[in-house]
């Protein structure tokens, strides 16, 4: 939910979101201002190209409800 309040306040009227998906067990570098989410077999990155605050955040499947 919180990122979904991100996306509405910071981007909404940009650009779409880019999705990127990785097996668990390989290794990335995470794009800039990017959430990721970690699930048993994956992990998801959200990002924008459009101007908004420098965060990454990481998401797990435990702090999801």
């Amino acid at each position: 939910m919180e990122q979904v309040q991100v996306w509405d306040r910071d981007f909404r009227g940009g650009p779409g979101p880019r999705f990127s998906v990785w097996p668990i067990d390989h290794p990335v570098e995470v794009p800039p201002k990017s959430a990721v989410i970690t699930k048993q077999h994956t992990r998801v990155a959200i990002s924008w190209s459009a101007a908004g605050p420098p965060t990454t955040d990481v998401i797990t499947k435990d702090n999801v409800e």
